[in-house]
């Protein structure tokens, strides 16, 4: 996976991950006519200084170009930064836990469901020995 100062070819370019490749394209021209830009407001003592910086600058930008607007590069692209990501995110310590969520129906529900049900089938349908145990329950 290339980077560029620590950036991904998204971030160099300026654009989302779900850019179109026309977008690609318009940021990629627009990135190089502001370093070209730039570059020849510069004195002629700073063009030599800062001749290394400036190529890498539109290096950076035309690798950027080359592998997000080829399809099959940029999904071996997006899938190298998701793991990348993903590492560095449990190297540092950094991992999300998933919540700890209540189940729906627990074992005393299930328990008082199952209590219920079967005081209503003898109440309304069934056995005469039961339903008066429960009315002198109730």
């Amino acid at each position: 996976m290339s980077l560029f100062l620590g950036k991904t070819h998204y971030e160099v370019l300026g654009v989302s991950p779900l850019a179109s490749v026309e977008d690609i394209r318009l940021a990629a021209q627009n990135k190089a006519s502001e370093i070209n830009m730039a570059f020849n407001a510069l004195s002629d003592e700073e063009k030599r200084h800062r001749h290394k910086e400036v190529q890498s600058h539109a290096d950076a930008i035309k690798n950027a170009l080359f592998t997000l607007s080829d399809p099959e590069q940029r999904q071996l692209y997006d899938v190298q930064i998701s793991q990348a990501t993903l590492s560095s995110a449990e190297g540092s310590g950094i991992v999300e836990i998933a919540e700890e969520k209540e189940p729906f129906i627990t074992l005393p529900g299930i328990v008082a469901m199952a209590f219920a049900l079967t005081l209503l089938y003898f109440i309304f349908i069934g056995d005469e020995y039961l339903s008066a145990f429960i009315a002198v329950l109730l």
